[in-house]
């Protein structure tokens, strides 16, 4: 389940809103899918930029500039140099999608150093999580050979999350999230089905970000985990 979206390559004719509007649902999300993006070698993890919320003609032309701008960034600078890669036939592609705002954000690496699978979950948007913002989400892990082995091993401690109102990011306050436990649980079987058929599909262990809204689970995105 993947919420519904197009692909804008920057030599193509330039965007209209009230065209995107006949075509997907606002507010909208634009995330980078550029060339150099998610090898299995180098991941461009946190490389490039996304922008939200884009819900009008000047939020899209500002967010379409901004994520174009991204490999002028010191961090590409640094990281292609780091990883001698050639950025001469860089080409840029946006991705604009329906943008989700969902009760919970989640992360999942389907494999780490100890053999598990790693959820990692958050109140609201998932802009601090994937932004390590996050110091202690809840997170659970499952042992991939016996996926009835798995710990509970953390709680989320952070008072403030992120959510959207009147296409606005706005902070919140979260007094308890004791009830994650419960989230974890109802969704977990059906979460390790849907990320093994995704890691069987990429060949690759994943780092998929996903999200939950009146109980339906979409995947945001995937890419090879670069480090395990």
């Amino acid at each position: 389940n993947i919420p519904k979206f197009i692909v804008w390559n920057e030599k193509e004719p330039e965007l209209d809103f009230k065209n995107l509007k006949n075509k997907l649902h606002t507010p909208l999300i634009l995330r980078s899918s550029f060339s150099l993006e998610d090898w299995k070698a180098n991941a461009f993890a946190g490389i490039y930029d996304s922008y939200f919320p884009v819900y009008d003609n000047t939020s899209l032309k500002k967010g379409l500039k901004i994520c174009l701008k991204s490999d002028q960034s010191d961090r590409f600078m640094l990281y292609t140099k780091q990883k001698n890669i050639n950025i001469d036939a860089l080409e840029k592609n946006v991705i604009i999608q329906e943008f989700i705002v969902w009760d919970f954000s989640w992360i999942c690496f389907t494999k780490n150093k100890e053999n598990n699978i790693l959820i990692e979950i958050t109140p609201g948007i998932n802009e601090p999580l994937v932004q390590w913002k996050v110091q202690t989400p809840f997170s659970i892990k499952i042992n991939r050979n016996n996926i009835k082995d798995y710990d509970i091993n953390s709680f989320y401690m952070d008072s403030k999350y992120k959510t959207m109102k009147n296409n606005t990011i706005v902070e919140r306050e979260f007094d308890l999230l004791s009830f994650e436990e419960d989230i974890l649980l109802k969704y977990k079987d059906i979460l390790l089905r849907n990320f093994l058929k995704i890691e069987k599909l990429f060949w690759y262990p994943q780092d998929i970000e996903f999200t939950v809204k009146w109980d339906n689970i979409f995947i945001l995105q995937s890419r090879n985990i670069t480090i395990l």
